[in-house]
Parts: structure tokens; sequence; C-alpha cells
């Protein structure tokens, strides 16, 4: 799952609507976290837990450093709004 300057690769599942670019500031955001990869690598589409899981952890993202001091999302913010979006398309309607 690494090249060969040590950075995680994972292949965009067909799953992940966000495209590929995103997907890989998915897979640089969660490196590190085994579980998160491991969903971020997932063939099939991932359980609705699974999701909610990701979803707390990017949401947990963007309140560490998905800000500036005004409160407005900044570069890393957006990214994680997006992502946010991603996930949350993926679980059931209740």
């Amino acid at each position: 799952m690494e090249n060969r300057d040590g950075a995680v690769e994972v292949a965009r599942p067909a799953w992940f609507t966000g495209g590929t670019r995103l997907f890989g500031d998915f897979v640089s955001l969660v490196e590190g976290q085994p579980n998160m990869l491991a969903i971020a690598g997932a063939v099939e589409l991932p359980s609705s837990q699974s999701i909610q899981e990701v979803l707390d952890y990017v949401s947990d993202e963007f309140m560490r450093s998905g800000t500036g001091p005004d409160w407005e999302p900044n570069r890393r913010g957006h990214l994680v709004e997006d992502l946010i979006d991603v996930f949350n398309d993926l679980l059931p309607e209740e």
C-alpha cells in the first residue's frame, strides 16, 4: 500500500463519487489511521457504520484545523466539507 516514496497508495473504489483528486486528498488526510485506510480501500460500499466513522473522523478534523481565526472555512476546511458531502451522500436516506 506504499509507493517508493513511502506514501500510502490506495486505488479509488467505484463507490467513491468525489473524483480522483478528492480521493487522494482523503487518503492523505487519513494516512496513519489504519481503520480509515481500510474503509478508503474497500472494494464494496462500506457499511453505514463505517461511513459514520469516517464522518465522525472528518468532522473532528474540521473542528481541529478546518477554520481560520474568523471561523470561516480555510482551504483544509473546504476539502473536509467536500468529503463530508461525499460520505453523507453514501448513507441511506431515512
